[in-house]
């Protein structure tokens, strides 16, 4: 018996030419790409980009996307009571009402007096009012959450300046301080509160007897100085009361 086995030989290994190996002969082989048949690499990549390419702009383009995510704007936006009341008095989709929101906030942000503001209101201000609520109505929780939120405040400003004079020019630090702030700040500090008791009191625990040392130190040389400058004011006091006595007595006709 005989068999005859036919073999199909890869394009290129018939050629004249000596194969620089089988990268070459690939490189010429025709590339499926999606569905139409490309006859090198180079022109399937240049199809697969301009299909994705084409496919994005049609998925951002489509009516019914655009109008999916509208709704789910409106939405949400709908359960907000300011935003709904608005909607209602202006006859404007709440969708585009909360769209402008988010651009003005943006605009605000970016702009160096809307940041401070911001800071302003999020960081003291309301901290403030809420503080002087839980004192007038003897609120003890209250009390004592936005008592810690003022702690980790005070540590937060510190180490913000140092920060911002380490490194003056580090992006998006000013939007990094807004966003953080408010954070600690909401749901009646809750944010803070978890803070300040997981970090800061643990580390104020460990430092607490050397700070409290360095304080007493510093108050003992700052009463030492204060008495040292009232003997001299004293002194200078008798000595100019002295002088002016002396200086009027002279004066008076004998």
């Amino acid at each position: 018996f005989f068999f005859f086995f036919f073999f199909q030989a890869e394009d290129g290994i018939r050629d004249l030419v000596r194969s620089r190996g089988l990268g070459d002969v690939y490189k010429r082989q025709p590339q499926l790409c999606g569905w139409s048949r490309m006859s090198t690499q180079g022109e399937c990549a240049e199809d697969c980009l301009r299909r994705n390419r084409n496919n994005i702009k049609g998925f951002v383009s489509s009516p019914i996307i655009i109008k999916d995510i509208m709704e789910k704007l409106n939405e949400y936006a709908m359960k907000r009571d300011f935003i709904k009341s608005l909607s209602e008095k202006t006859g404007v989709a709440a969708g585009y009402i909360l769209i402008a929101i988010v651009l003005v906030v943006v605009v605000l942000l970016y702009n160096g007096f809307g940041g401070l503001f911001a800071l302003l209101a999020f960081g003291f201000l309301y901290p403030a009012y809420m503080t002087f609520k839980a004192l007038k109505y003897d609120n003890r929780e209250l009390l004592v959450n936005f008592g810690k939120f003022w702690v980790v405040m005070g540590f937060g400003v510190a180490l913000h300046e140092v920060i911002e004079w380490l490194a003056p020019e580090l992006p998006l630090f000013g939007l990094l301080t807004i966003v953080g702030t408010f954070m600690l700040v909401k749901s009646q500090a809750s944010a803070a509160v978890y803070v300040y008791d997981t970090l800061i009191t643990p580390t104020l625990g460990k430092l607490e007897p050397s700070i409290d040392s360095t304080l007493s130190s510093v108050e003992g040389a700052v009463e030492k100085e204060k008495e040292e400058f009232a003997g001299v004011k004293d002194k200078v006091t008798g000595a100019v009361t002295g002088a002016v006595t002396g200086a009027i007595t002279k004066s008076k006709p004998s």
